[in-house]
């Protein structure tokens, strides 16, 4: 193996493995659904727009393959994606199963700030033929509620996290089209919380007997992208990205509360218990079209839009070979997302990036859940970019997404009875995401 081959080597395995420490600690979901549309900082200073048309960097590989073709050096993307989200809950009220109506916090917050990170790579295969790799988390949700608030019945903790590792191939049919495609990797973790309505039987309602699903599956789909260059100002994208099934296997654990475990009538009948679980989980299947011109050389504006098929996940059932089953109700309908974007060169080392966008949600009034509080969301963003030398390209972008109030008024039924919680969720969040590119 040749020495710049080596060198190229240890590049990929770095930037790789520094992303995926980052994406190890992936937030709670910033777009419709489980979604995570932070990849790079060039489309995150876009507000998520113009990553299908605009095959400008290494992020190509993974937004859309095709866009590699027109790619002129062999290129290296890392980012690292800081995002301070709020999701607070407020005028709760719980009731149901042996408390009636349940006592605790009406008000909480769930979600904590987090870091995660990307990589991406694109290297020639001679004037037509392109390979390239792409490392990203594109799902994820985390929730944590206090232990003492009055919806545990339905909900503590909720984390779910998507890594997804993509490989493509480009090829250039001619000066006006080129065509991707790839295989798709998914691994697929998580863990689920809440509380047991056994405090009643004990007079001490905050000593919490504790149920936990965890779990984790690969899965595996593809994806393909095609662009076509009317002329050397516009070009128009299209990426296909398939659904992904995954089959997580893990446990299912019930921890008794001491008070549970120090009453020699009820520690018999509620013992702690553990036991194997089983889900099949589907990751929906995405469409996004967009295009770019340049109205001028320092001028590019980009229009997109993407349809998800959410409406592939109705519910979450968890097989269980020692517990009873049990379900995370779903029920989501398919959704848009879309915006424009635009660049402006004030030098042509020097870049500024703005845009707009809009997230429809899969959930509404009738279907929200307090394990993904998700409601519609708009997004504003701006960045820049800056070509320091030949081969080092720096991105940063700030995105700002605003919501309206999300209602709740989720049943959740079990062995113990059904439990009711009703209230109010203001969502936002603040996402900063800086990038480096190596070209060469």
């Amino acid at each position: 193996m040749s020495s710049a081959a080596i060198r190229i080597l240890r590049r990929a395995t770095f930037l790789a493995t520094t992303s995926l420490t980052l994406a190890a600690l992936a937030p709670s979901a910033m777009a419709s659904g489980l979604a995570l549309r932070d990849t790079d900082p060039a489309t995150t200073a876009n507000a998520y727009i113009g990553g299908v048309s605009r095959a400008s960097d290494a992020s190509t590989a993974y937004l859309n393959p095709a866009g590699m073709a027109w790619l002129d050096d062999n290129e290296m993307e890392t980012t690292v994606t800081y995002v301070h989200p709020s999701s607070r809950f407020r005028d709760g009220y719980g009731s149901g199963g042996l408390s009636g109506v349940v006592s605790g916090a009406t008000s909480a917050s769930a979600i904590d700030p987090a870091v995660t990170g990307s990589a991406f790579g694109v290297f020639k295969l001679g004037d037509r033929w392109r390979i390239g790799y792409g490392f990203t988390t594109p799902y994820g949700e985390r929730a944590d509620y206090p232990s003492n608030w009055v919806g545990r019945y339905n909900s503590l903790v909720t984390s779910l996290t998507d890594y997804n590792l993509s490989a493509a191939v480009s090829y250039k049919v001619n000066s006006h089209l080129s065509l991707g495609f790839g295989p798709q990797m998914n691994f697929l973790e998580g863990r689920f919380t809440e509380a047991l309505d056994l405090g009643a039987l004990t007079a001490d309602p905050l000593n919490q007997t504790i149920g936990a699903i965890s779990g984790n599956g690969f899965g595996f789909g593809y994806y393909a992208g095609l662009i076509y260059r009317f002329d050397d100002r516009t070009q128009f994208g299209v990426t296909y990205r398939s659904r992904t099934t995954v089959n997580l296997s893990g446990k299912q654990k019930i921890t008794s509360s001491d008070a549970i475990i120090n009453n020699p009538l009820l520690h018999p009948v509620f013992v702690s218990q553990s036991g194997h679980v089983a889900a099949e989980v589907t990751l929906p299947d995405t469409v996004t079209f967009g295009l770019t011109h340049w109205f001028s050389p320092r001028l590019a504006v980009m229009a997109e839009a993407q349809w998800t098929h959410w409406s592939l996940l109705p519910q979450l059932t968890f097989h269980s070979d020692a517990v009873a089953n049990s379900s995370i109700a779903v029920g989501w309908k398919n959704t848009w997302m879309g915006g424009v974007g635009a660049l402006y060169k004030l030098t042509p080392a020097l870049g500024l990036r703005g845009g707009f966008s809009y997230d429809q949600s899969p959930s509404t009034y009738a279907n929200r859940i307090s394990r993904t509080p998700d409601t519609s969301r708009y997004m504003l963003a701006g960045g820049v970019e800056y070509r320091m030398t030949r081969g080092l390209t720096l991105n940063a972008a700030y995105a700002h997404l605003f919501t309206p109030d999300g209602r709740i008024n989720e049943t959740d039924s079990s062995l113990i009875g059904s439990h009711t919680v009703t209230g109010i969720y203001k969502n936002k969040a603040d996402v900063v995401s800086v990038g480096m590119i190596t070209h060469f």
